[in-house]
């Protein structure tokens, strides 16, 4: 497949993906205001938003792993990308694990100040989930990252397809008997639907076996680090701009305008997706 070809293949699949991930969006939230209501809509947004303070420990990994996986592959050297896979995989674990257990135990401190009484054990008992969720997204991103490297967006893009059907039938399925809670519970499925499918496909793309090659790197580990937290120290503001204004929004706006927002900041940032994501 020609270089020029496959640009327009991954930008094409990139704005199916968007606009059917709005789609699925518009729908899921209908759902959610005429089954739980917008106080609780806006519980489950901030819990995201502040579950989402532990992607601090990204620090670029993935970004960087795009870049070094295209290299390896271009090298044709299997031990490099074994050894960027492995690399990844461990510092995402044990990262992402740190922050999620110190978030966790600080929650109770934090959310009291800017959530309703009312609704405060409510949104501790779906943060645990929302945590895992984003832990297993994180470790998905390195095998998402992989099938990029290798310019395979487009599967990339079906597996996120893919799993936004399996969160809109799960949600349906578990949200009237767990409630909110199913919620939380159809975006961890969803997670896991997405770390299943990307390493099936990162393996498949791979004829040989790289397991033999996994291995930690010290030097594979600089490699990422001194690249992508270039990215990371421009994206904390970014990263710390939504847990913020949810935050401060839900203490002195209430949980019911922090619910609106959820809905037209997401009809925003899907708009925007469109351009963003193609290029």
């Amino acid at each position: 497949m020609g270089t020029h070809k496959k640009i327009t293949i991954n930008a094409a699949s990139s704005v199916i993906q968007v606009l059917f991930t709005a789609i699925l969006y518009f729908l899921l939230y209908k759902y959610l205001l005429d089954k739980l209501g917008i106080k609780l809509l806006g519980v489950w947004s901030l819990i995201l938003s502040f579950s989402s303070i532990a992607n601090l420990a990204n620090i670029g990994i993935t970004s960087g792993l795009v870049k070094f996986v295209a290299e390896s592959i271009l090298e044709k050297d299997n031990s490099k990308l074994g050894k960027l896979i492995f690399t990844s995989l461990i510092s995402i674990v044990v990262f992402f694990g740190l922050i999620s257990i110190i978030v966790f135990f600080s929650a109770n401190f934090f959310l009291k100040f800017v959530i309703e009484k009312d609704f405060l054990n409510v949104a501790l008992k779906i943060l645990p989930f929302s945590l895992a969720t984003l832990c297993i997204n994180a470790i998905g991103g390195i095998f998402t990252s992989v099938l990029e490297g290798h310019q395979k967006n487009y599967l990339r893009n079906f597996i996120y397809i893919i799993s936004g059907v399996i969160l809109i039938v799960t949600t349906l399925i578990l949200t009237p008997s767990f409630n909110i809670v199913g919620v939380a519970i159809a975006q961890l499925i969803q997670a896991f639907c997405v770390l299943i499918l990307s390493i099936i496909f990162t393996l498949k793309i791979n004829r040989n076996s790289y397991f033999s090659f996994w291995k930690w790197s010290k030097n594979s580990f600089k490699e990422l680090f001194s690249y992508g937290y270039k990215f990371q120290i421009v994206s904390i503001s970014q990263l710390l701009y939504e847990p913020t204004t949810k935050i401060l929004l839900s203490k002195y706006g209430g949980l019911g305008l922090l619910g609106n927002y959820e809905m037209a900041s997401r009809l925003v940032n899907q708009v925007r997706a469109l351009i963003v994501n193609a290029n």
